[in-house]
């Protein structure tokens, strides 16, 4: 018995290849023309809509994939959301991409926080400065007063800022101080 899958072409490729996403799943892959078939009309998105939804954590902008920290914010990630099912609260639609919604995505059922605020503060993403006037569950501060997401995500940010400067300037001391050692060992009698 063959198969069949709703997918949606998201970019035409050289070699009668195409890049699809599975409307029903989620995932893509890149698959030759011949794999691609129209759908008959009992399986068109006016019959039954769509089981996934493509979606982008609101306010978090991810390093491209070939920077410095762009296979290590993939990796983490993945370790959040892969096999995993996961609560979120809907943002709004990206206005930038029809279809595609804006999420925050909470690292586990009580929603104490989210994997938007983790992968910023641990320095993997940034704030995307796009502004939203959600209260979530993870906005309340130690004193229990409520703070917009933003401004959440924004001192996220500057910790993930505070501990970069720590490490590049431990970073720098132990560089001076191979390099002092280096010096006493070459000219002992100059020091």
């Amino acid at each position: 018995m063959l198969f069949r899958y709703r997918a949606k072409i998201k970019k035409v490729l050289p070699g009668s290849q195409y890049t699809i996403i599975y409307i029903d799943y989620g995932n893509s892959e890149t698959v030759p023309i011949s794999s691609l078939r129209p759908l008959p009309s009992s399986c068109s998105i006016t019959t039954l809509p769509a089981q996934s939804h493509e979606c982008t954590l609101a306010s978090v902008k991810f390093p491209s994939i070939e920077s410095d920290y762009g296979f290590d914010a993939l990796d983490r990630f993945k370790d959040f959301t892969e096999g995993k099912s996961l609560p979120a609260t809907l943002m709004s639609k990206a206005l930038s991409n029809p279809g595609v919604y804006s999420i925050i995505l909470y690292t586990n059922s009580q929603r104490k926080e989210s994997v938007n605020e983790v992968l910023i503060r641990e320095g993997l993403a940034l704030h995307s400065k796009k502004k939203s006037s959600v209260i979530t569950s993870s906005s309340i501060s130690e004193k229990g007063k409520k703070k917009n997401f933003d401004q959440v995500l924004v001192e996220a940010q500057e910790e993930a800022r505070k501990e970069r400067v720590k490490i590049s300037l431990l970073h720098y001391f132990f560089i001076f101080y191979f390099i002092k050692i280096d010096l006493d060992f070459l000219f002992p009698y100059l020091i």
